[in-house]
């Protein structure tokens, strides 16, 4: 006779595995109303769901069961005249807020790849992908907005840790939409920068700086920076959140490179996630191997000894690790 209850609340142990399973369900919920803009749509307002429904031009009933689902993981409010965004969701999801959380449309791309993990596991490598060079304009557009959000916030910070004395001419390599290049110039702002990117981010690129006011003080190039030429002279070259996005010895041919464009006693800066030797560790930046695993072609995150040999293999010297309070970490190193 059965005496064990599983599906009792009290249940702790059965409660934690079900609810690591089903946590995919609020996951989605989440990402299909970010991806349907429907905190902006609210905003400060209350408002009915009929309403919401005709601005987002979907279901009135399902959008309905949408806007419950949310009341009950706590991201909507309700009272008798509609809906209205928790104090967390008007500070996060909101995209005229300032604190914007501007990720979760490329989580939606995202979520078909993760999809594929499975069939991914079982041959070695993800299903029919496109590459981030190729992505088209409706397609790049929620990767720019993930990238910018993420730099926006950590730039700042990371680029005071950097050592610019001798840094007259520094290339932002992958340098997406240009705030690491930005605070290069408002630490130094007799920099001669450069930012390099790919052709379909190059153009958001430059409508980005006209808006900051930097376009005039930076050199913008375009092409493919693994094959094109990137340039050369450079007492720094920096690159963020780019190498885990390709092989091992993909980044040795990139730094193999980037050594060749870098003067004599010239610097490579290295901005990105460390996994730890027994790469199951910390947590976010295993998840994140499994996020290269089904999203990319050979990319992976590394380990401190994998770019020490990408380094040395590159006839890098000096290579110095500084760990940010952003649970990432910088490697420099010297030509």
């Amino acid at each position: 006779m059965r005496t064990w209850k599983p599906m009792q609340r009290d249940n702790s142990s059965i409660q934690t595995v079900l609810d690591l399973a089903l946590s995919f369900e609020r996951s989605r919920v989440l990402l299909t109303a970010c991806e349907l803009d429907l905190f902006s749509i609210i905003g400060a307002k209350v408002k009915p769901a009929a309403e919401i429904a005709a601005q987002l031009d979907t279901d009135e009933k399902a959008t309905e069961r949408l806007l419950n689902a949310l009341v009950a993981i706590g991201l909507i409010e309700k009272n008798n005249n509609g809906y209205f965004n928790s104090k967390i969701s008007l500070r996060f999801f909101d995209k005229t807020k300032p604190e914007y959380i501007g990720i979760f449309k490329y989580q939606n791309y995202l979520w078909n790849l993760w999809g594929n993990l499975t069939k991914t596991v079982k041959n070695g490598k993800p299903p029919d992908i496109v590459d981030i060079k190729d992505m088209k304009k409706e397609q790049i557009k929620p990767f720019i907005e993930a990238i910018n959000w993420r730099s926006s916030i950590l730039a700042h910070d990371v680029v005071r840790l950097l050592d610019l004395d001798h840094v007259h001419k520094v290339l932002d390599l992958a340098g997406g939409l240009g705030n690491y290049t930005i605070e290069f110039l408002n630490v130094k702002p007799d920099i001669d920068a450069y930012l390099f990117d790919y052709p379909n981010i190059i153009g958001f690129t430059e409508e980005y700086l006209k808006t900051e006011g930097f376009n005039k003080n930076i050199n913008l190039m375009k092409g493919d920076f693994r094959i094109d030429d990137i340039g050369s002279g450079y007492d720094m070259v920096f690159i963020s959140f780019a190498m885990h996005h390709v092989s091992l010895f993909q980044n040795i041919q990139l730094c193999n490179k980037i050594y060749e464009a870098l003067n004599h006693g010239g610097k490579l800066i290295i901005h990105d996630y460390l996994i730890n030797d027994d790469r199951n560790s910390p947590e976010y930046n295993a998840l994140l191997s499994i996020e290269m695993l089904v999203s990319s072609n050979g990319g992976d995150v590394y380990t401190e000894t994998d770019y020490w040999i990408m380094l040395k293999e590159s006839w890098f010297e000096n290579i110095q690790r500084i760990d940010t309070d952003f649970g990432t970490a910088i490697i420099s190193a010297s030509r």
